[in-house]
Formats: C-alpha cells, structure tokens, sequence
C-alpha cells in the first residue's frame, strides 16, 4: 500500500503541469482513463480517431505546446496504433509513447520496440500498472530532458573556451604583423619628413602592408573555420588535423616545456567532423600542457600516434607527466570533474566524450601509461 501512495505522490509531482494524449477507438476505456489521469495531469487530452489525434497533436506542436506521453490503443479501425506512432515520430522523433493493447501478442512488442515505443501494456490495466508506468516514462524524459540541458550549456562552455583558445592564437598570429605595420607606418612618416617619399617606395609600402592585413584577415577566416561546428561528414587526414591542433595551441606551446612528437601517416583517412575533431585535440593536448605546468616539470613529452586495422584508427596521446590516481581515472570524462583545480572547468574532456561518441561513433579512454604519464585513446571507425 506504501508503495502505491509513493506512486501516486510521486506522479503528482511529474504530472501537475503535463499534457497527456489518449487514443482509443473504446469509448469506454477512455472515459475510465480520462477520469483517472484528470487528477494527475494539467490536461488530459482524449480521441477515439487516431487521425484527429494526429491533427491535433500538429496544431499543439506548431502553437509550442507540448505533450509529455501519448497513450494509444494497438488496434484501431484505418490506422493502427503502430503506425500512429510512426506518424507521431515523424513530427516529433522523441516524443514518449505508450501502446496499450488487449492482446498479448509477443510479435506486436517486438514491432512496439524496433518502432522506438517507450512501454507495452496490457489490458486490463489495474491503477497501479498505469501509474507505475507513466510514472517512469516521466522520470526517464525529465533525465533526458536535464541530460540534454547540462549537455548544452556544458556545450557552451566548451565553446567559450574554444574561443578563449582561438583569441589568444589570433592575438600570437597577429603580433608579428602588427609589429611590421608600425615599421612600415614609421618609414613612410620618416621618408615624409626627409622629403624622400616618392611614388615608388609609397607603392612599395601600401603594397607590403596589404600584404600584412591579408595575412591577418586568412587568420581570422582559418581560425573562424575551424571553431565552426560542421553538419556535414567528411573525408580527412588525421595529421592534417593535429597538425591544425598544435598550430592553433602554438601560442601556450611556445611558452611551455611540453614536447610534442606526431608519428601518424600523412595518408591516414577517416571520415567525420574535422572541426570538432580539432577540438577533442586541442582538449587532449590542453591537459598535458596543464599537467607540465602544475607540477612544475621541466621538459615533458606528448607523444601523438596512431595504432589502425582494416576496420579501426586509434589515436594515441601518451605523455610523461606522472600520471593520475587509480581511483579516479574512470572519473575524468564525468562533466566539471578536473584535476586540474588551478586552470581546469572539468568540462574539456567531457565534451571530447560526447564528440567522440555521439558524432563519431568511437571510443575514448585512459589509462596510465609505462612512461610515466597518462595515455588518452581515442578509437574510431574507419568510414
């Protein structure tokens, strides 16, 4: 009975500011579920029709509201549940969903599962099987919906500091130029003074200046296009990349005591997001750059290389600088977890996680590596 009540409360809780649908070519079900649920949820929305349903679900999602579960009968007359929610999917591919069926059919579940339904009931359905059920489709979507919050602010993050990155090699670019401009500035104001400015060496300092400013403009558009995120796969060399990687991290390089050694193929292909794979690279060899600086060694170095199959590449950067504690190795890709507590956000090498995982469908790992170091894997398909 306990549990029951902590059923109920806790939906109370899931439910109060929800909108539900319910499809159902017996009038009678509905009633009884409409009835049940009108406690539970702020609006409880009910069709025999799944095609009424379909229309009204459209005109909801164009006006912004949302509906949290769509509960539909398995078999109806003209559309059958299915298929309901197939054309449910089509509008709103994450959209929960319920089949309620009275026929214990194992061929229907397996279809209800490749289709992408959330739960399979059947009837008839006592009060604490509906609740149970609703209650956890809720939970799980408010863990996804929450999941996907923090994934898009720590997204955010991640950018900010990509950009950080990305001002700081501008300004490193730019420095030299700058400095040239002033010269070149200087020596027309002197040849001015001396009265010995005369239209061949006026031409051939406008000519080096424009030199200089577009060198500056091809920083900023190489720059701009690497911290770009990509929609569209491509085909590309991953020494092309590392080599775009260590370019971009030059600046922090230059005043650091962190070797960098490539041994990759320069014919080394993959297909996928090179941006954001610039990106994973520039985290990877940020955090040995860090772990040089905080433990204040003199020359350490990252060694970047490649380990591949007929089917795999697996991208390796293991260093030399001490390692991390057994007890917290796993524990590096979880969101704000650093051990860097001076310079690190904890946020790096999670998002070269979701990267690795959800857009290149790889792998990433660690481990302590027999150099001394740390060893950051990353494994990825071929095509």
């Amino acid at each position: 009975m306990d549990d029951i009540k902590d059923i109920v409360k806790e939906l109370e809780d899931l439910a109060k500011d929800k909108v539900i649908m319910i499809v159902d070519d017996d009038h009678l079900f509905l009633d009884i579920i409409d009835e049940i649920l009108s406690r539970f949820f702020k609006e409880v929305i009910c069709f025999e029709s799944p095609l009424d349903a379909l229309e009204s679900y459209h005109q909801r999602k164009n006006l912004g509201i949302e509906i949290s579960l769509v509960i539909s009968d398995l078999t109806m007359p003209v559309v059958c549940g299915l298929e309901f929610a197939n054309r449910i999917f089509e509008i709103e591919e994450k959209q929960p969903f319920m089949i309620v069926s009275a026929h214990d059919d194992s061929s229907n579940l397996i279809e209800a599962i490749d289709v992408g339904i959330d739960s399979f009931l059947i009837k008839p359905i006592s009060f604490e099987k509906l609740t149970k059920k609703i209650c956890d489709i809720l939970k799980k979507s408010k863990e996804k919906k929450e999941r996907a919050l923090l994934e898009r602010v720590l997204a955010q993050q991640s950018k900010m500091a990509s950009m950080g990155e990305m001002i700081s090699a501008i300004a490193h670019q730019w420095r030299q130029p700058i400095s040239n401009l002033s010269s070149i500035l200087m020596h027309i104001e002197n040849a001015y003074k001396l009265k010995t400015l005369n239209p061949e060496l006026m031409e051939k300092n406008i000519k080096d200046a424009n030199e200089l400013l577009e060198y500056m403009s091809e920083t900023i558009d190489d720059f701009r296009t690497f911290f770009k995120p990509q929609k569209r796969k491509d085909i590309f060399f991953i020494k092309d990349t590392i080599k775009k990687c260590i370019s971009i991290s030059k600046n922090t390089l230059d005043l650091s005591s962190l070797n960098i050694v490539v041994d990759i193929d320069d014919k080394l292909e993959v297909v996928g997001f090179k941006n954001e794979l610039v990106q994973v690279f520039i985290n990877l060899v940020s955090n040995s750059l860090y772990a040089t600086k905080e433990r204040g060694l003199k020359t350490e170095t990252l060694y970047i290389r490649e380990k591949t199959s007929d089917e795999l590449v697996i991208i390796e950067f293991a260093d030399t600088c001490g390692g991390i504690k057994k007890e917290i190795v796993d524990r590096i890709f979880e969101p704000y977890f650093t051990t860097h507590r001076a310079t690190g956000t904890g946020i790096g090498l999670y998002m070269s996680k979701i990267i690795i995982e959800n857009l290149m469908f790889g792998e990433i790992y660690a481990k302590n590596n027999d150099i001394g170091g740390v060893t950051l894997s990353i494994k990825l398909p071929r095509s």
